[in-house]
């Protein structure tokens, strides 16, 4: 049942990534946001939104089986088919290159690099360890980048 139910996903997938993405820059809200002249400080400052957390996790739930497992962890690897990791970077630079806090944690959304370690994204790790994101902060279970890097 739990496979029947994959094989729906990664259908779905397959035609949801022929049409458009609607989790650039985070999906609606935060389209929304930037489309009306928001900048990216402001939504986090003001707003209290960790741009470059709801990003990846719109992203991250769009990609999501239904038995609560992320499809990186559905099938040793398939989901490197799915995900267009070339056009995440990009957005996660775009939100980094307009100011976006590579360290900002809210009640919604981890710590970026504590989500891109464990969705196995290694070159938003890399663009956050190269926008000054702080390995030793703490998020939200406690644990920082380098404990979660150990504990898997």
């Amino acid at each position: 049942m739990i496979a029947a139910w994959c094989t729906i996903l990664i259908l779905l997938s397959i035609l949801y990534l022929t049409t458009a993405y609607p989790w650039r820059y985070g999906g609606d809200q935060l389209k929304s946001f930037r489309n009306a002249g928001i900048s990216v400080q402001n939504i986090e400052s003001i707003h209290n939104v960790s741009t470059l957390g709801l990003a990846l996790n719109t992203i991250i739930s769009s990609f999501s089986c239904n038995v609560g497992r992320s499809d990186l962890e559905l099938v040793n690897g398939l989901s490197e088919l799915f995900i267009d990791k070339e056009m995440v970077e990009n957005e996660v630079a775009d939100l980094i290159s307009n100011g976006a806090n590579p360290d900002m944690l809210t009640k919604e959304h981890d710590l970026p690099l504590i989500t891109a370690i464990k969705q196995r994204m290694k070159g938003v790790f890399k663009l956050l360890i190269d926008a000054s994101a702080n390995t030793s902060k703490l998020g939200k279970d406690g644990n920082s980048a380098v404990h979660v890097c150990c504990i898997g």
